[in-house]
Order: structure tokens, then C-alpha cells, then sequence
């Protein structure tokens, strides 16, 4: 028996969605509350790892290529080969000491050095030639037709969904507490959300939005229901493709949640509650 993967089959689209001026904003609008620096760069490395992550798959192919094409590109020039031949000269006359003492011995032998290292040199030219560049579509179409990979790659995808959720749900407790000037808060809390009620309309837009609960929900399918679509799920608009009563993950979704978390994220760091709490 064999379970069915639903995946993204274009390489392309595995590439990182992190933005490096969602960093830079983010990090120039926490400037004036010294206590939030640390939560919003922690956010801002979660986030990129998830990116990061999430593109290794498309990226082994890429490197495969880039290093095949500089093989076959590569080559060695006269001075590369006769470097090569005095190296190894240089190492034989300290086995053999008798040798420098030898002038037309030593000579002899560096330019039969030189006429071996020659030949290699132009066989591996003539490889060259007749060797073309990688293609490294057709190196991801070999690698997505293997189950170990299609394997990997779709848990891979699913893990990096509930990095990004779960990095914005820490950034926001941590924002809570510190609007509240406590250390102990989880989202479990029975009392979580009067807490959050601190950030006023900020929280109703950017926590209890439908985009945000439907993410959670597929977040908390993924961790505690094996993936399976769950009763809550089901009366949501799911974010993510969802097959044979499963949650499947594509770029795409990925894309589609760092773009709502992100927007969401600099929402609560503009929170008139956090100013107040540092002042």
C-alpha cells in the first residue's frame, strides 16, 4: 500500500519567499520599544529559516548543475600544467636528493613531466567538448519521480507551514506579555484572549481573522491529527489543498501564509499597547 502525495511539481515554484524589506521595516519600526527587539528578530529568524527550508528540495538540483557545468568549463593552462610538473618534481627530489645534484637529469624530467601532464591536459579537453551543460530540470523531474523524495518533500512543505504559524503565534504571546509586563502566558490559557484584548481592534484584524484562524486549524490538523482535515477545519474555507480528507501543502500555501503573518506581525508591533507598556 502506497500513500497519495499531492505535490507541486514545478521546481520554480520552490523557491524562498522570505522578504528581506519586511526585516528591515519591521526591525526599523521596533526601534522605539527597546523590549521588542528581540522578539521581532527572533520572528525575522524563524521566518527566514522556514524560507530557507522549504527551498533546500528545489536547490539540490540547482547545485548539481552549477557544479557539473564548472567541471566540464574548467580546464588547465600551460602554466597550470608546468606548476603542476614542478610540484611534483619538487616532491620527488626530496625522496630522491640525488636528483638535484643532476642538472640535465633534473631537466629531462620535468619535461617528461610536462609532456604527461600535457596529454592528461588535452584529454580532459576533448571530455569537455563532448560533454554538454546539466540540465537541472532534468535532474529535479529524476529526483520527484523517487517516493523517498516525494516523501520528504511533502513533509517537508507541511513542517514549514507550521514553522511560519507557529513563529507568528510565539511572536504574538511574547507581544502580549510584554504589553501586560508578565512572564507567563500560552495560548492555551483559558484567559489568552482577554489578554489579547489589549491590542484592541489590532487583534480582532490581525489574530481572530478568518485567514489566520484557518491556518491555525491546519497547523493544529498537521501536529496533532496526522494530518487528517479536522470537524473545525471543515467548516472553514482550508488554505491549503485538501485531498482524500488530508491537508497538502504547496509553495504557494507557504507564500500565501508569510505574506498574512508578515502584514499581521507588523500590525502588533505598531500597537499603541506596547509604547504604553514601555514608557
Amino acid at each position: 500500500m502506497q500513500k497519495q502525495l499531492f505535490l507541486e511539481p514545478r521546481q520554480s515554484q520552490y523557491r524562498p519567499f522570505f522578504q528581506d524589506d519586511f526585516a528591515e521595516k519591521a526591525m526599523d519600526m521596533s526601534k522605539d520599544v527597546p523590549d521588542l527587539i528581540n522578539p521581532v528578530f527572533d520572528l525575522i529568524a524563524d521566518l527566514r529559516a522556514a524560507s530557507y527550508a522549504s527551498a533546500i528540495p528545489a536547490n539540490g538540483p540547482t547545485a548539481i548543475k552549477i557544479f557539473h557545468d564548472a567541471m566540464i568549463e574548467g580546464g588547465a593552462g600551460p602554466k597550470a600544467v608546468l606548476d603542476f610538473a614542478e610540484t611534483i618534481l619538487s616532491v620527488v627530489s626530496l625522496e630522491l636528493p640525488e636528483i638535484n645534484g643532476i642538472p640535465e637529469l633534473r631537466r629531462k624530467l620535468l619535461e617528461k613531466l610536462v609532456e604527461v601532464s600535457d596529454r592528461t591536459v588535452e584529454a580532459s579537453r576533448q571530455v569537455r567538448e563532448i560533454a554538454t551543460p546539466l540540465d537541472a530540470e532534468a535532474v529535479w523531474q529524476t529526483y520527484f519521480s523517487l517516493s523517498p523524495f516525494q516523501l520528504g518533500l511533502h513533509a517537508a512543505m507541511k513542517q514549514s507551514y507550521v514553522s511560519i504559524y507557529v513563529a507568528f503565534e510565539s511572536f504574538v504571546v511574547r507581544c502580549t506579555k510584554l504589553a501586560h509586563g508578565i512572564d507567563s502566558l500560552r495560548v492555551s490559557d483559558s484567559n489568552f484572549n482577554r489578554h489579547l484584548d489589549i491590542f484592541g481592534s489590532i487583534a480582532q484584524k490581525h489574530w481572530h481573522s478568518k485567514e489566520l484562524q484557518a491556518a491555525k486549524e491546519v497547523r493544529n490538523a498537521i501536529v496533532h491529527n496526522g494530518s487528517r482535515i479536522t470537524e473545525k477545519l471543515k467548516k472553514l474555507d482550508i488554505p491549503v489543498e485538501a485531498a482524500n480528507n488530508e491537508v497538502h501543502v504547496y509553495p504557494e500555501h507557504l507564500r500565501n501564509l508569510y505574506s498574512t503573518v508578515s502584514t499581521a506581525a507588523l500590525g502588533f508591533i505598531t500597537s499603541p499597547a506596547l509604547r504604553k507598556a514601555s514608557a
